[in-house]
Parts: structure tokens; sequence; C-alpha cells
């Protein structure tokens, strides 16, 4: 054998001795489910047909589908520990002058309360055409209740730039957080002043996935509101949408009573909620949205879950 032969041989056997001793992970090529260890998160609950949020729900009774593919559960718990930030945010423009102004605030105290049972971080903000930090994130109810009088204290007389507050709190104050997110709204649903409204509303439902905020609204109904009805009720199916496009659902209360229902409603469903991870399918990971939908096996009960994710990036 010749010389510059023996050398190749030599750094042939080299080499394949260092492909012996790398990580397993580095010589496993990821299968097209993703199986090798890429997988994403979500936060979902689950209710009866009363409303009555679900408590034992168990991963064999539950599917997640991706474009109707159906994907591996690599995990399943009740999302209970870990991280919870909430933020409340409230409508002070001046069409809520007609709806019942300040009945947010028996419910939105007795909310306060049950986060503080759950361990949670909350902040506290209102708007008209700009956003207001009442209470920034803490865990003092001391705090925040003081900034729920504040914000409820704020005068209603301007125009509402609803769907970019919702962009606004979400990337400001979300969006950085590790864990569950929920931000809670209290609104008529009317926006008359956010730029573009119709490429602000596109905008909402895609940042909320994409920061993994979970939207909970209580639409403000009153029967006694003459101004504007066809915009307040557009509005409301607007909020209603995006609610449930990113895991939340959005409640319509025409009286006092009502709104301290809905916010105990939503303090139970997030106590309730469960933490799902899952193994996307497909190659190449590239951070684009895909669809996504969670069901049930179990019998008259709804699941509500984000309607899409941002797949990982490769």
């Amino acid at each position: 054998m010749t010389a510059p032969a023996r050398v190749r041989l030599l750094f042939l056997l080299v080499f394949l001795a260092y492909l012996l001793v790398l990580p397993q992970t580095l010589l496993v090529a990821r299968p097209q489910d993703g199986s090798a260890g890429t997988t994403v998160s979500i936060f979902l609950s689950a209710r009866d047909t009363n409303g009555n949020p679900i408590t034992d729900l168990k991963a064999d009774e539950v599917r997640v589908l991706e474009n109707g593919t159906a994907l591996r559960i690599a995990a399943f718990k009740n999302a209970a520990e870990g991280q919870l930030t909430v933020g409340l945010l409230l409508d002070s423009s001046g069409s809520r002058r007609f709806q019942f102004p300040g009945a947010e605030r028996d419910g939105a105290a007795q909310f306060l309360e049950e986060l503080a049972r759950l361990r949670a971080n909350a902040f506290i903000e209102s708007f008209d055409e700009y956003v207001y930090l009442h209470a920034d994130a803490t865990s003092d109810m001391a705090e925040l209740h003081s900034g729920l009088q504040r914000a409820l204290a704020k005068t209603q007389q301007s125009s509402s730039s609803l769907y970019t507050a919702i962009l606004d709190t979400s990337r400001r104050k979300l969006a950085p957080q590790a864990g569950r997110k929920i931000l809670v709204l209290t609104s008529d649903g009317v926006d008359n002043s956010s730029p573009q409204v119709d490429r602000e509303l596109k905008r909402v439902t895609k940042k909320l996935l994409q920061d993994g905020t979970i939207l909970y609204a209580i639409l403000l109904a009153s029967p006694d509101d003459k101004t504007r009805p066809a915009a307040a009720r557009e509005g409301q199916k607007n909020i209603k949408m995006i609610a449930e496009q990113s895991g939340g659902e959005a409640f319509v209360a025409d009286s006092v009573e009502q709104v301290t229902a809905a916010f105990q409603r939503i303090a139970a469903f997030i106590a309730a909620e469960y933490r799902v991870e899952f193994v996307p399918r497909k190659l190449p990971w590239s951070g684009e949205l895909r669809r996504l939908r969670v069901e049930t096996t179990r019998k008259n009960v709804v699941v509500s879950a984000p309607g899409g994710f941002f797949a990982p990036e490769e």
C-alpha cells in the first residue's frame, strides 16, 4: 500500500471513530412528524354542556389535529403548576358611558382574589384611544385593588382603539412572559379609533397565537344602549371569534350580576386548564402559522384550545 493510500485509510478510520462517539441526536435524522424532540405546548380548557369546567380530562380522551392529521401527544397534565400571568384590560372609552359604568367593580375585585389563590401575577390596564397602566404585574393584592380603582375611576369620554389595545397589551405585557398568559377584556366591542380597523382585526388573532395569549372577554351589552348598536353587535361578534381562536371564550353580559358571573366562570376555567405538549408534523419547521384543532372523545364535553400554532424554526 502506498503512503498516500495509507494516509487516506487512516483518515477514514479516524473519521468513522469520530462518528461513533457523536451524541446520538446528531446521528438520527428527525422524522417527518418531528418525533426526535421538537414539541409544541398549548393550554386548553374543557367544559360540559352547562358550561362547567371539566377537571379530570385524560390524555387518551384528547386528540390534537394539525390540518386534520392527528398528532402524537408527548405530555398532558393539569396546568396548575408553573407561572401564570393574567392581564385585566378595561374599556374606558366614551361608548362605555351607556354600558352601566363601573359594572366590573365587584366582579373584578372578586376575580383578583381568585388570582391570589392561583398564585398568579396580574396587571391592570384600561384603554380608550390609548392604553393606560394602572398596576404593573404583581401578586400584591393591595396594589392590584388600588390599580382596579384607578382604572374604574378613569373618565369615559374618548374614542376606542379596542383592537390596537389588545395587540399592544399582549405584545408589551404578555409575550415576554413564560408559562400561561391570560388576557381578560371588558368592552362593549366598539372600535372607532384603531388605524385601519380591518387590518388590525386580522392582526389580533395571529398576534395572540404568536404570543401564546388566551383571551377571555366580557362583552357589555346594556339593554338601554341606543348608540351605534350595529357597531357594537359587529364588534362583539369579532371579539367572540378572536377569543375562541385564542383558546378562550367571550361572555355577553347585560347586567352587573352577569358581569360578576362571567368573572367567576373565567376564574374557574383558568383554574382548570390543561397543558398539552404535542409533536408537530412534517418538515421543514420554518416558523409558519399552522391550523390546529383539539377534540375530546368524552361525550357532552367541549374543548377550548388555540386554533393554530407557530411551527418551531429550524
